[in-house]
């Protein structure tokens, strides 16, 4: 009897391991043409999207206010932060765009063309979505808009800083670093800089692990190894 060869998934980013230079797509799942991983990170990048508009929304009323005047002329200019103003334009046309092509191919009821809306009927249309063929675009897009909408709404770099405690796993040489994230303190962490990874402890751990990590003299470079 005669093997067929495994469908492979068709998303451009799908890869087995985290070497992302060397794709080498994981079997798609039975009745799609992406693999589990792919279609579940399809859903979180939607349900990403809901929350991202609406944040890239609050970072456009932080900067009211902040406006360049035009010179010579009592008029102010446009407000600083047009990238977030952007993101939530182009996240409402890529998912109306799809939203589209499932309706056409479909013969359905458009939803409002509204980022709620749009993100609610896609993520309805997910089974069907990840069957189609062109399932590996649109994880590719989702995924573009939510790594651009995520650095509109939170343009700060985190701070990072030495904490002069050794990692708590004591076969790793690192140092425990702590960032911290202005905009988005929930995000705050303490990690080691040999493995960030890996060895990393929320915020609100701090205080126990300070009392369990060694004092070093050790100073390096943040985010550079010994």
């Amino acid at each position: 009897m005669k093997t067929l060869p495994a469908v492979l998934c068709c998303s451009p980013r799908c890869a087995r391991t985290e070497d992302k230079a060397a794709l080498d797509p994981r079997p798609a799942a039975p009745g799609y043409v992406l693999c589990w991983t792919c279609r579940d990170r399809a859903e979180e990048y939607l349900t990403s999207l809901a929350r991202l508009y609406l944040d890239c929304e609050a970072a456009m009323i932080r900067a009211t206010g902040l406006h360049d005047k035009v010179s010579g002329t009592s008029s102010p200019g446009l407000p600083l932060n047009l990238v977030a103003a952007e993101a939530r334009s182009r996240i409402v046309a890529v998912l109306a765009e799809w939203a589209g092509m499932v309706v056409d191919e479909r013969g359905i009821d458009a939803p409002k063309r509204e980022a709620g809306a749009l993100v609610d009927f896609l993520l309805g249309q997910l089974r069907w979505l990840g069957a189609h063929p062109a399932a590996g675009d649109l994880c590719d897009e989702l995924a573009d808009l939510v790594h651009a909408a995520d650095r509109a709404a939170y343009p700060s770099p985190p701070r990072r800083t030495q904490l002069g405690r050794r990692c708590l796993f004591t076969e790793c040489g690192g140092v425990l670093v702590g960032v911290v994230h202005v905009d988005r303190p929930e995000r705050s962490r303490i990690e080691c800089d040999l493995d960030p990874a890996a060895h990393r402890w929320a915020r609100d751990q701090w205080m126990a692990v300070r009392r369990a990590a060694k004092v070093t003299p050790v100073a390096r470079p943040v985010g550079m190894a010994a």
